[in-house]
């Protein structure tokens, strides 16, 4: 099911989402305006919107860092990958230590 921001009305993709508080989205964008007014668009009150706002900004800072580890690992595998592919295709007379 596709998310929808509380502000704007639109859709929300996966990388592009905020939750500023539990199952109520926003884009990044719109996140602001939500905590200024959160009843407004259908949320409750919140005794400290800049902690949430913090944690909010953590979070996805966290989701960021996740994303960009996952893919430096996936690079590292396809280039090993790469390597024991090239080291196989040489002929044995042929070969190094260093492929082995």
């Amino acid at each position: 099911m596709a998310k929808i921001c509380a502000v704007c009305n639109k859709k929300i993709s996966f990388f592009w989402e905020a939750q500023p508080q539990p199952e109520i989205y926003t884009h990044p964008d719109c996140e602001a305006r939500f905590l200024q007014s959160p009843e407004r668009y259908g949320g409750k009150a919140i005794e400290d919107p800049v902690q949430d706002a913090r944690y909010q900004t953590i979070k996805n800072i966290l989701k960021a860092f996740t994303i960009v580890i996952a893919l430096i690992f996936l690079w590292i595998v396809m280039l090993d990958t790469i390597y024991r592919w090239d080291c196989q295709s040489y002929p044995e007379d042929e070969q190094t230590m260093e492929c082995n």
